[in-house]
């Protein structure tokens, strides 16, 4: 489903059942709000330096920012407004952390920053990868940040196993390490 610039998926509403449903803890609304600051630590640097939004993704993924292709940025610029994303969710973390009554926001925009960080195809981290290898001229970018990926996704799911062992086999570990690593490999971006 398109609205404009928007695309919602219907992966987005599984998610969102599925998440109420087991959100014992109340952190849906916060943690979209945190992914919300983290796009637009994106969306304020890119429409500064010249660049456009191709759209806004809503899927089991997540909330994420296409940028329209067209080499309207450098490669330094690209690289800036990728990383600009994790900065906003620790700036949002410092100033979420001395708030009383919304400490575990400062928690979460830390998780996703970090997260996002991860040299993963489809996160900011793999993104900056990709575009550095590509900057300094790389000719097989794409293959490392392809094994990067794949890196990246087994070891989220392995963790996933250890905290699942590690809890008394409690399932929640083991679902998110498998959502995350799947997530991971399933995020198709062109690099």
């Amino acid at each position: 489903m398109t609205f404009g610039k928007v695309k919602i998926y219907g992966s987005f509403a599984l998610m969102w059942a599925v998440l109420l449903y087991i959100d014992a803890g109340r952190l849906l609304f916060p943690v979209w709000c945190c992914a919300a600051l983290h796009e637009l630590g994106h969306w304020i640097p890119l429409r500064l330096l010249g660049g456009r939004v191709e759209c806004w993704e809503l899927s089991a993924g997540g909330l994420c920012i296409r940028m329209a292709s067209g080499g309207e940025l450098s490669y330094p610029a690209e690289i800036f407004c990728t990383l600009a994303g994790p900065l906003a969710s620790f700036l949002c973390a410092l100033c979420f952390g001395g708030s009383n009554g919304i400490i575990a926001w400062s928690g979460i925009c830390v998780v996703q920053g970090a997260f996002n960080l991860l040299p993963a195809s489809g996160l900011d981290g793999g993104r900056i990868l990709s575009l550095a290898l590509q900057w300094a001229g790389a000719a097989n970018a794409r293959s490392i940040t392809r094994a990067a990926t794949v890196v990246t996704a087994l070891a989220l799911a392995a963790a996933g196993a250890f905290l699942f062992v590690r809890s008394g086999y409690n399932p929640v570990a083991l679902l998110m390490g498998g959502w995350a690593g799947i997530s991971v490999i399933g995020r198709h971006e062109d690099d």
